[in-house]
C-alpha cells in the first residue's frame, strides 16, 4: 500500500480541523462558486459577499428609488464613458476628461 501524498494529508489535516472547529461550535471559511461564506457548525452557510446578481438587483432597486424621486444618477458605459441617466432614461454623456 502506497503511503498517502502530501496533498492528502493535506485534506485529510483540514477536514479534521474543520470537523473540531464544528465540534466546538466555532465556523469556518470556505469559498465555492458564490463567493466567499462561513460554515456553521449545524451545516448552514452565510455568505460573506453577496452573489453578483443580489448585489446588481440592490443597485438596480436603489437607482429606481433615486429615479422614482425625480434625480438623476451617473454611470460609466463599457467604454469608459460618464454620463447621467435622468428618469425618463435619457443619456447626457459628460465631456471627457482624458482628450
Amino acid at each position: 500500500m502506497k503511503p498517502p501524498t502530501e496533498k492528502q494529508l493535506l485534506r485529510q489535516a483540514a477536514k479534521s480541523a474543520i470537523k473540531k472547529a464544528h465540534v466546538a461550535g466555532l465556523a469556518t471559511t470556505h469559498g465555492d462558486d458564490r463567493g466567499v461564506y462561513r460554515l456553521l457548525p449545524d451545516g448552514s452557510k452565510e455568505y460573506l459577499n453577496p452573489p453578483l446578481e443580489a448585489v446588481q438587483a440592490t443597485a438596480k432597486a436603489a437607482i429606481d428609488r433615486i429615479h422614482a424621486a425625480g434625480l438623476p444618477t451617473t454611470h460609466c458605459d463599457a467604454r469608459g464613458r460618464v454620463y447621467d441617466l435622468l428618469p425618463n432614461g435619457t443619456k447626457i454623456f459628460r465631456p471627457s476628461t482624458t482628450d
